[in-house]
This record gives C-alpha cells, structure tokens and sequence, in this order.
C-alpha cells in the first residue's frame, strides 16, 4: 500500500498463466485468493522432499553415461591424460549418497559403479546423482542449482575434471586428436574454474 498511495505505482500480483497487458490481464484480486490458498495448505507437504532412487537404476545410469562419454571421447587418449597431465584430470570422484547413506567410487575406467568405504570428496542425493549420469547437462545443472555438498577443500574443482567432460562435449569440445586444435577454450575453461577456486576460498 505504501508504494501505491506515495509513488502512484500499480501493482499486480499475478498467479501461473496470468498476463499483464493486452487484450487478457490478469485479476489482481482473483491471484491474492489464489496464492492465499496455496499458503493454508503449504503444511500439507514438505518443500524439502526427495526421493529416493534404487542403486540399480544409478548403476544402469552409469552404464547409460559411460556409453554417451565413450561415444563422443577417445578414452585412450582419456586415459593417456589421465596418467601424465599433471592437472589430474579423469581420476576418480569418491560420492557420498545421503539419503542411500552409502559412497560410490565414479570411475570413468571401471566397469561398473561400485560401493567403496573411501572418504568421500563430495556428497549429494541419489535423485541428484541419478539426474547428473541421466543427462548430458546433468553436472552443469548440478552446480547450478547447488544440490551437493563439498566435503573436502578442492573436492568441488577436483571432481568437475572428471564430471564437466561432457559440458565440453556440449560445448562440441571432444577429448581426441582434435583437441589440440582448441586449445585455447581449452585453457578457457581451465581458467574459469581457476576463478571459482579463488572464490569458493576468499574468505
């Protein structure tokens, strides 16, 4: 009301569908009952849910996600990288699934996705790391919405040497021969997660 009466601003609350403007607008009143009903009944379910998700389907999921990254990359070369370039790129993330209450050993080399007893370097959901081997963007959404934890100081830069392969595939960066020809996004990318180390430990 205050800026309505002393900066004569209109103000529209609007609800899934409404729009502002045109022929159609929306009913300001019919949108404060609309969100007023959805805040009586907002004790009736937890914001926080997750659900759970079997190990056979994650494992299935690695299998799924191994297979697109073996598609696109020269995993000898993968493997060659992985043994010699001093940036430790390819090695192994150790996961911690909370809700599962167990690890697993992600290993792009391995056959499958194994159980271990290792100190995990990060943690997460089962429906986050299902949702990450799942789909190609899986790790890109992951540090957007934030839906893991860092265990370990490092963890996060460490693991996207190994979980961002298939962001670079996206961007149609493919870890084969030709990939001395781009070099240069290359260093790009290696010079952005340079950054968010610094940011993730400035204080």
């Amino acid at each position: 009301m205050y800026l309505k009466s002393k900066r004569d601003i209109n103000i529209n609350f609007m609800k899934p569908g409404d729009v502002i403007g045109g022929e159609i607008s929306n009913d300001t009143n019919e949108a404060i009952i609309f969100w007023m009903d959805k805040y009586k009944k907002i004790n009736n379910f937890s914001l926080n849910k997750i659900k759970t998700i079997q190990e056979n389907k994650i494992e299935d999921a690695f299998t799924s996600y191994k297979s697109r990254i073996r598609e696109s990359n020269n995993f000898f070369m993968m493997n060659f990288l992985r043994k010699f370039l001093p940036l430790k790129v390819f090695r192994p993330v150790i996961i911690k699934i909370i809700d599962l209450n167990i690890s697993y050993k992600l290993d792009l080399f391995a056959d499958r996705l194994n159980r271990t007893e290792e100190v995990p370097a990060i943690s997460m959901s089962s429906g986050s790391l299902y949702f990450l081997l799942e789909n190609s963007f899986g790790f890109d959404t992951l540090t957007i919405n934030g839906c893991f934890e860092e265990l370990q100081k490092n963890a996060f830069i460490d693991s996207s040497k190994t979980l961002a392969i298939e962001n670079l595939n996206n961007l149609g960066i493919y870890v084969n021969f030709g990939l001395i020809l781009k070099m240069k996004i290359v260093f790009l990318f290696l010079r952005r997660l340079r950054k968010v180390r610094r940011n993730l430990y400035a204080q």
